[in-house]
């Protein structure tokens, strides 16, 4: 390590100390907390596009293999999904009778 001419070796000692210090949140309430809901926002989103994916995926078999029940659309049939309608749970039974693999929406933790 060089030294600049205008520290000295106590300075250079106080810097490392300071440096090696034990880690302190010193971050105020609001500021932790802003980013817990950062964090739960991304998180919710990341799961969204998740099942978002799985029920696209399900959707695309059960218009090929039942098109005469299927929902007009994807997003209906996410609709549907979310909402967990009477339609729906016909939909699912049927799919499932036709080998067609449903998950329920995935909560979890990440």
């Amino acid at each position: 390590m060089r030294l600049s001419p205008n520290k000295s070796l106590n300075e250079i000692d106080e810097l490392i100390e300071y440096s090696n210090r034990p880690f302190v949140d010193d971050r105020e309430d609001e500021e932790i907390e802003r980013y817990n809901r950062i964090l739960a926002k991304n998180k919710q989103d990341y799961i969204d596009g998740i099942n978002k994916e799985q029920a696209g995926a399900e959707y695309e078999q059960i218009l090929a293999n039942l098109p005469d029940i299927a929902p007009k659309s994807q997003g209906g049939y996410l609709k549907m999904k979310k909402s967990n309608s009477a339609n729906f749970q016909k939909l699912k039974e049927k799919a499932i009778s036709a080998g067609i693999e449903i998950k329920d929406f995935d909560n979890s933790e990440v």
